[in-house]
């Protein structure tokens, strides 16, 4: 776990890649060509039963300026409940513009011939 958080801070210190001008190209007159980089919006994983997974996904996706909604193996459900649990105001404080919440955990998911089954994610009624 030690390893885990000192790769947090050591992602913390790693420049902001949230509006990195890339390219940056006049085309013809008048007209410019750029690709800056942006947060794409929320990103969805999957992942085994692997805790120390959800740490790492999340500070990827939050140091990207995305939101982050896991799904981790039923084997791993309570140690990711409660990592969640806890790194959801640490995550608000280390990415202050992203409005709301930036972090859940999906407890069900629907699988293939259950469409009507619906999931639920923590903290959202």
């Amino acid at each position: 776990m030690l390893d885990t958080i000192k790769g947090v801070r050591d992602l913390k210190q790693l420049p902001d890649p949230i509006n990195e001008v890339q390219i940056h190209r006049e085309i013809a007159a008048g007209l410019t060509m750029k690709r800056v980089t942006v947060p794409l919006g929320v990103l969805g994983i999957i992942f085994e039963a692997r805790p120390d997974a959800s740490i790492q996904i999340a500070s990827l996706g939050i140091k990207s300026g995305n939101g982050v909604l896991l799904k981790c193996g039923r084997e791993a459900i309570k140690s990711c409940t409660a990592i969640v649990g806890q790194s959801s105001d640490p995550a608000r404080a280390w990415r202050p513009l992203l409005a709301g919440e930036v972090l859940w955990l999906m407890r069900e998911c629907p699988v293939r011939g259950h469409q009507g089954r619906a999931f639920r994610i923590e903290g959202v009624a």
